[in-house]
Order: C-alpha cells, then structure tokens, then sequence
C-alpha cells in the first residue's frame, strides 16, 4: 500500500511473495508516470479508504516491505501490524525499530529477495494476536504518548 515508487521495492515484494506462493495485493497508483512497474503478477486495488485499508491488512498472510532507502518510520508496516498482520521487510531505516523480530515479523538483509522471501513465509506462521499485542505495546497510542512524556520530562530535567 501507498506510493509505488522505485525506493519502495514492489518489484522485489512481488517476487519474493510469488516465490512462495502468494499473490501479492498492490493497493496505489504509481507516484513517478516513468516508473515501469510490473504488476501483471498481482492484484491491483486504487488507493482506498483508511477503513478499507485496515480490512486488507487484517486479512493478508503477510505484509512486504522491501524498501531500497532508509525509511525514517513506514506508516504501512506499523498499520499492519496493529492490524494483526505480520511483516517482513529488509533490514534498514526505521522498520528496524518498528519490528519486533519473530514476534511481528521478520528482517533480511537488504536486496536480498531470497530472504525476503523466506522472512515472509515465516512471518505467515506468526500468531497474530501477538503480533497485534506487541505492535499496541510499542507503537500505539499509548506507547506513543509515553515516549513523549519521557523526551520531555529529560529536557525538563
């Protein structure tokens, strides 16, 4: 879900999710007209309400998010994981800080459509009320709301 853009790595999501089996959903338009994306070998859905967006997590075996930068947070793999669904990514940016490894998902190294492939076969094994739960406990309101207080209470001293 979101922008289909080079950076985001739909190319190595689509094979990694084919090479096990799954067809891959692709919900979005392409941000750059000059982008070539293949989407032959996947559903595509234009963009869709938050509400709708929630439903097609919830319901995905697994969420990819194989991006090729150093995404500073990722709304998408925080989503799906407080929707219950797992994610499996590459190892970089802020999905480093957002996955709780074998809980929510599983991180590969970057580029590597092998092991993104073998990290999202893996996460479809996750329970996912614990990968709800441990998305809640760390990235929900909350949690959210905690940290804040802390970074103020240390500048406040």
């Amino acid at each position: 879900a979101g922008r289909l853009s080079p950076e985001k790595g739909f190319e190595d999501g689509i094979a990694a999710a084919r090479a096990i089996g799954l067809r891959p959903v692709v919900v979005g338009v392409p941000y750059d007209r000059s982008y070539q994306l293949d989407l032959s070998l996947a559903v595509v859905l234009p963009p869709q309400p938050r509400s709708r967006l929630w439903q097609l997590m919830a319901g995905a075996s697994v969420t990819l998010l194989p991006v090729h930068w150093d995404e500073p947070f990722g709304m998408v793999g925080a989503e799906a994981q407080m929707a219950g669904c797992p994610v499996a990514g590459y190892s970089r940016g802020g999905l480093v800080e957002i996955v709780e490894p074998g809980v929510s998902g599983f991180l590969t190294e970057p580029d590597d459509v092998k092991g993104l492939a073998e990290a999202a076969l893996a996460a479809t094994k996750l329970d996912r009320v614990a990968v709800r739960e441990s998305a809640m406990n760390r990235l929900g309101l909350d949690a959210s709301l905690d940290a804040y207080e802390a970074a103020l209470a240390a500048v406040a001293g």
